[in-house]
């Protein structure tokens, strides 16, 4: 798990306090990287999972990373009636070894399920081998936990619909995800918050730049983050000489992410494949409109043209025609204002347990 997971994790870890007595987190950690939990009551194991350099070593490395996690596993097991599974949908011994305990196992399929594309899509076979991975801890898993019914038939899950429990674990921090600056009197600055990556959709957003500017000459940009294709997105930025529109911030710390949705007109998610993306509902807690690919549970979440707006596909062509419809609506401060009410309901702190609840006390 890495820097982007981690408010997401935090918050799972506050809402099963609320419900379990004791909790014990085994946590699989990129090497160098210390997740902040600020729970000093909580059991934590940490096991950090190193980077290979090629396909031999990143293998090996995965194979150690699991079965050192299969013994934490066994070791805790008389403490445990619960085994939740985040972001764990090929770990496959891990999962065989909860099973072994004879406690219950709950597999969070928070991430991409679109995966089976997304897999095949890799140069190695490696990927094939997780997919496979994937496909039998669906099976072994007890109970499965969605962000949404909507992903049941959108990721072909109906065959497990028996133990399948729609739950999240997103939070919205009303103290400080709220409306500072109203829509209107922002300036025109389209913005993207997350992972640089591949699978983000994150390049084609860059190179749908130049179009936008053809119809929207003020518009400037703000891309938050960082990830394997930041080169690349330099490297576009210079060869079309857009740097004074476009502003690379890199990371940002998670007090100051109000800030900056609130200096937005609109926020674009262009990925392939999502769960259910956390910067989605802090920019519409922070009434910033927003522009995403149809993926995951987004289309559960965005009702075309009432709380936001959604493309079939995030091709550049797409996007720039979408953002120059988007930036003319009339209707977009309704958008802002019924977006904010959402999702101030629907992602409480007090929703988000009963929803746990529900999957841990049944």
């Amino acid at each position: 798990m890495g820097k982007s997971n981690q408010k997401a994790f935090n918050n799972l870890v506050k809402i099963v306090r609320h419900i379990a007595d004791n909790l014990i987190i085994i946590e699989i950690i990129p090497t160098g990287i210390d997740l902040e939990i600020g729970n000093e009551d909580i059991s934590r194991v940490k096991i950090e999972h190193g980077i290979g350099t090629n396909l031999i070593y990143s293998i090996l490395y995965n194979l150690v990373t699991q079965l050192k996690a299969s013994l934490q596993i066994v070791i805790s097991s008389r403490k445990v009636d619960n085994w939740i599974f985040y972001l764990g949908d090929s770990m496959i011994l891990p999962m065989i070894a909860a099973n072994l305990t004879r406690k219950r196992t709950i597999l969070l399929l928070g991430g991409n399920l679109e995966l089976e594309n997304h897999y095949q899509s890799f140069e190695n076979n490696i990927s094939k081998i997780f997919l496979l991975f994937r496909n039998i801890n669906l099976f072994l898993a007890d109970q499965l936990v969605l962000y949404s019914s909507g992903l049941i038939m959108r990721w072909k899950l109906e065959k497990h619909t028996k133990k399948i429990s729609i739950a999240h674990e997103h939070i919205l921090d009303s103290n400080r995800l709220e409306i500072t600056t109203p829509l209107e009197g922002r300036s025109i600055i389209i913005g993207y918050v997350g992972n640089l990556g591949r699978i983000k959709g994150v390049m084609n957003l860059i190179k749908s730049i130049p179009s936008i500017l053809k119809d929207l000459p003020d518009v400037k940009f703000s891309i938050i983050g960082d990830g394997e294709l930041r080169g690349e997105i330099e490297d576009f930025i210079l060869k079309n000489n857009l740097q004074k529109i476009v502003d690379l911030e890199g990371w940002v710390q998670y007090e100051h992410i109000s800030e900056h949705l609130n200096e937005l007109r609109l926020l674009i998610i262009p990925s392939y494949s999502e769960g259910l993306p956390n910067v989605m509902i802090e920019a519409m807690a922070c009434g910033t409109p927003v522009l995403a690919t149809s993926v995951g549970a987004i289309p559960d979440i965005i009702d075309n043209g009432k709380t936001g707006f959604l493309m079939d596909n995030n091709e550049s062509d797409t996007i720039a025609r979408e953002v120059l419809r988007i930036l003319r609506e009339e209707n977009l401060v309704r958008v802002s204002n019924s977006a904010q009410n959402y999702v101030k309901k629907e992602f409480s702190e007090d929703e988000a347990v009963r929803l746990w609840t529900g999957v841990l006390i049944s």
